[in-house]
């Protein structure tokens, strides 16, 4: 019932619909999940991207998936990101990319952070960044191939607290568009 009251307050407050919240969830949903990131949050981005692109589902799915990939990954071995003196190092190169602009991706114990928390981060900054940073960020953190459509979710960081706040409060949303 959440998946669909989720579905359903998004798509009734986005420019996308539910069958493509499905699709694009279904290509990434384990690796979402694997990195922190809350369905809701998750379908917010999702929404957030399709409306900006209307690109196909499957196309936001997939690049999604990717920067998931690229925000998870390990650069060596985690024990030895820790230097002398008991600082965490940066985990990969999203890491060092983010670090530029004051953004960690890490906690203060070494783990890393939820993937919708320093996206969140990241997009309501994303305005006050110069447009050489902000594109250094989308290459590293998308590559060149899903570079855009990043773009469309950092660039839209008002519009993606407002989904995913929709999302968080989508109790019930099913049913009382039935209704209506």
């Amino acid at each position: 019932q959440k998946v669909v009251d989720v579905y359903s307050e998004i798509a009734a407050n986005a420019a996308t619909s539910t069958a493509e919240l499905a699709t694009a969830i279904s290509k990434t949903a384990s690796s979402a999940q694997s990195v922190g990131s809350s369905f809701e949050s998750t379908s917010a981005m999702m929404a957030v991207m399709i409306e900006a692109t209307r690109e196909s589902a499957e196309n936001i799915g997939s690049a999604m998936k990717s920067i998931i990939s690229r925000y998870g990954e390990m650069k060596s071995n985690p024990a030895k990101l820790i230097d002398s003196e008991g600082e965490a190092m940066s985990l990969n190169k999203v890491d060092t990319a983010l670090q530029s602009v004051g953004i960690s991706i890490h906690d203060a114990k070494g783990e890393f952070r939820d993937f919708d928390d320093v996206i969140m981060e990241l997009s309501s900054s994303w305005d006050s960044i110069d447009k050489n940073t902000q594109r250094y960020i989308a290459t590293i953190m998308a590559g060149n191939r899903q570079q855009s459509r990043f773009l469309a979710l950092v660039s839209n960081g008002d519009r993606l607290a407002e989904l995913t706040e929709k999302a968080a409060d989508a109790e019930d949303a099913a049913q009382l568009q039935v209704l209506l």
